[in-house]
This record gives structure tokens, sequence and C-alpha cells, in this order.
């Protein structure tokens, strides 16, 4: 590039210019090519095309790291427990009890001769009584006792007035309750607790404990059924848990 083609006209003199003035001219010339060459003008956007920026990639947070050996929560935990638990529903009674199905059969042959709520009588003089009926709450110990259950424990003796020998180790007791709908109460073995066993010889008695997981609200149609060895008749003691 010839620098004096772009110098100005008031710097020649002549026909010619001097040294001095051509070195400043040169170097201005140079300086301003260099800029033009290296300083590209900034796109200047048109009100038809809006400018976009591009997404922004998250970056991960501190507070949001998992531990790789960390269990998933579960929404269970801290739930409350119930402060009674209760156990599954008590089934139903039936309509008429039956003698249970025995070694060698049954055969009724001794009618109930009495019942009330805490005594009944056969007719060959056996007679059972109730010595005590307590209300208690359930320990959790013991077989099917659940802890905080209302039961109710009644304590039994069996007098044997006949002349024969009772075998009372079969024997069956029972606690239907409800009205309409008659449920059974579950049979539970708390400390104490013992069924009636063995053989009770004429003149002879012998004690038992039962325990029956009951409603407090049904306490008053409660009633146990007494099914002794397949020979006595079915006795019912009505109210004997009030």
């Amino acid at each position: 590039m010839n620098a004096r083609a772009f110098a100005p006209a008031r710097l020649r003199t002549a026909g010619r210019t001097t040294p001095a003035r051509t070195t400043l001219v040169v170097a201005a010339t140079l300086l301003a090519c260099a800029a033009c060459s290296t300083e590209a003008p900034a796109p200047t956007p048109t009100p038809d095309q809006p400018s976009v920026s591009e997404p922004s990639v998250p970056t991960p947070s501190a507070s949001a790291s998992v531990s790789p050996g960390a269990p998933d929560a579960d929404p269970q935990d801290g739930a409350s427990p119930s402060a009674t638990p209760s156990g599954p529903p008590d089934p139903r009674a039936p309509k008429t009890f039956k003698p249970v199905e025995r070694e060698g059969g049954s055969e009724i042959s001794v009618a109930v001769a009495s019942a009330s709520s805490r005594e009944t009588r056969w007719s060959d003089g056996l007679r059972l009584e109730v010595v005590s009926a307590k209300q208690t709450t359930a320990t959790g110990s013991g077989p099917g006792s659940t802890p905080g259950s209302p039961q109710t424990v009644l304590g039994l003796r069996l007098v044997n007035a006949s002349k024969s020998t009772v075998d009372v180790s079969g024997a069956v007791l029972s606690m239907p309750y409800g009205r309409g709908t008659r449920l059974l109460a579950p049979r539970v073995y708390p400390d104490g607790a013992q069924d009636f066993s063995g053989r009770l010889e004429p003149g002879a008695s012998g004690r038992a404990t039962y325990a029956f997981t009951l409603p407090r609200t049904q306490r008053s149609s409660a009633e146990l059924v007494v099914d002794l060895d397949g020979v006595h008749a079915l006795a019912t003691l009505k109210g004997v848990a009030r």
C-alpha cells in the first residue's frame, strides 16, 4: 500500500512533502488500518429477529445430594401406634350350641335341673358354681392375650354330689355375647388360668379358672355355655359376667 496516497492534501506543498510529516502520516494510516481489521462491529438485533438466550443448565446443590447407601424414606415412619391394639374380629356364635364330638361319641342322659347366673345343677346332683367373676385388663402375658384388652376371669367350682364318677377332662366352656348378632368371646390364658381336668369321684370337687376377652359394653349380655362331658346336657348361665 502507498502511504502517500492517504496523506491529506494540506500536507503537500509544491509537489513535495516533508520527511517528518510523511512519517507521521504513514504511522497514523497504519494504526487506522489495523484498528479496522481487528475490531468487528457487534451485530445489532432487529425487531423482527428477537435475541434468544441459550437455556441455563442448573448446577447441583450440595443440600440436594443423596447418599448412595441411604434407603428411601417410608411414608409411614413416625406414625403413632394405636394406644389399645385390637385383635381380629370375634367369630360368630352358633344359633344353637351342640355338644362337641368326643371320642366314643356323646350320649346326653342327664338333664339340667336349674340354672342361674351363679349356679347350675344337673338332675343327678352334679352342680357348677361361679365362685368369682373379675374384670381385668390384659397385660399381654399368656396365649391369645392382647395387651390393653378387657378380660373377664371366672373362678368355677364343680361339686359331684352324684353317685357316679364324672370325667371333666374334656369340658368345653364358651362365652357368647351381644344382642341380635351373637359373637364368641375368645378364650385367653393369663397367669392362673386353669381348665377342669381329670375324673371327679362322688363327693369330690374340683376348681378351675376360665378367662375370656369380653368387651366392657357387652358384660350384661354375656352367657356361659358349659359342655361338660357329652353325658350331661349343655347348661347356660346368663349374666355371668356382670
